[in-house]
């Protein structure tokens, strides 16, 4: 596994669990972060870039949701977790 391969999977995956668990902005937000950050960690890999656009594209299609509770979102908020990236 190259380490382009292992930033694609860590954006994808990371858009996933966003997908999951938190609101849709975050999901939107950690999506489009991540993929600035793979482009610019793989030195513009476009066409891995494509591919992984892809597959998040399709986490909606493929992944239920069961977005925590807004107690939870505000304890998360309150850690300085980071929940948008």
């Amino acid at each position: 596994i190259t380490k382009r391969e292992k930033l694609r999977m860590s954006w994808v995956n990371k858009s996933i669990v966003a997908y999951r668990y938190l609101p849709l902005q975050y999901f939107f937000s950690t999506a489009f972060l991540w993929s600035l950050r793979y482009l610019k960690l793989s030195n513009f890999d476009v066409l891995g870039f494509f591919k992984g656009y892809k597959q998040v594209i399709q986490i909606p299609f493929k992944e239920k949701r069961k977005v925590l509770k807004c107690s939870t979102l505000m304890y998360l908020k309150e850690c300085q977790a980071r929940l948008s990236y």
